[in-house]
């Protein structure tokens, strides 16, 4: 059995705002094996972007627990753990330093976490460029010479020259052309495989879902909704949300297309949440008395769902 690398119990976080508050993550609850991709999706304002900030110990969650390889994480992070978990984020000209050449952008994790002897660093940084399918001659050049497939590779060059263990990647190909998608997708699994990593995979795209991912969690208004493997969730998913979010992928078997719902799923969401019971019955067809407490996490063969009335 897969080692349990990061593990969140009933994590969540609020904001305040003015004088209320709001909830951006409810109670939840998720595993991530060693090597295993997990996909988390959703809506905008599921909750996906403020999870991924709790992982990366850019936010304190308000209650609730992350451990890492069996270990709480601590609200000030040494700088190991921060080594261990990097980030790879959507859009790289933005993060990258439009001053700082490639050498000087990648080379900035080496020196921080004091991993080569300095004398060393030209040939790890020629070697970590090859890996990610640059030539060594791009070290000295700067964003603004790069394409974005390019930068996109710098960004992952430079998360891996900390050595981590655990990448969480936001939105990592949703900037780029479909043809320069698939290419630093192919990059991400076969750097996945040649160095063990494990990934926390942010998207609204399920497609890239379904061809990274081993595991996905959906999350709707902060909650988790639905969580399994991959394949089982494509082929059986159990709440009504899942199947709004898999009706917009086009299909091309009989088998498919049944799973679509047989709702308008583009119908307006009410901006008001009930204060109990489940956060999607708003929106459901199948909502029911039973609907206003909020639904545990049950499972359901291989998944686990947030439904009284799982499909």
């Amino acid at each position: 059995m897969a080692e349990r690398l990061l593990v969140a119990e009933n994590l969540t976080k609020t904001y305040r705002v003015g004088r209320s508050e709001v909830l951006a993550l409810q109670q939840v609850n998720l595993t991530v094996c060693q090597g295993e991709t997990l996909a988390v999706v959703g809506e905008s304002g599921s909750g996906k972007t403020t999870l991924a900030n709790l992982l990366l110990g850019m936010e304190v969650p308000t209650s609730g627990q992350l451990t890492y390889q069996g270990t709480p994480l601590p609200q000030k992070r040494s700088r190991a753990l921060q080594r261990a978990i990097q980030f790879v984020q959507q859009n790289p000209m933005t993060t990258l330093n439009p001053r700082r050449s490639v050498r000087q952008s990648v080379r900035l994790g080496l020196q921080i976490h004091g991993l080569l002897p300095p004398a060393e660093h030209e040939q790890y940084l020629a070697t970590l460029l090859t890996t990610v399918g640059l030539a060594p001659e791009y070290l000295n050049r700067f964003p603004e010479q790069l394409s974005g497939g390019q930068r996109q590779r710098v960004a992952i060059a430079r998360a891996l020259a900390a050595r981590p263990t655990l990448l969480v990647l936001d939105e990592p190909t949703s900037a780029l052309d479909v043809s320069v998608q698939a290419k630093v997708l192919g990059l991400l699994a076969q750097l996945r495989e040649d160095f063990g990593l494990t990934y926390v995979f942010i998207t609204h795209d399920l497609s890239v879902v379904r061809t990274m991912s081993s595991h996905v969690a959906v999350l709707y208004r902060g909650r988790l909704v639905e969580y399994g493997p991959t394949a089982e969730l494509f082929a059986h998913p159990r709440h009504p949300y899942t199947r709004m979010l898999l009706a917009s992928i086009p299909v091309v078997s009989p088998q498919e297309e049944a799973l679509k719902p047989d709702w308008d799923w583009n119908a307006p969401v009410s901006s008001e949440i009930s204060p109990t019971g489940c956060v999607f019955q708003h929106r459901c067809p199948f909502a029911q008395s039973e609907c206003r407490q909020q639904p545990p996490l049950m499972p359901v063969e291989r998944q686990q769902v947030a439904c009284f009335f799982p499909r």
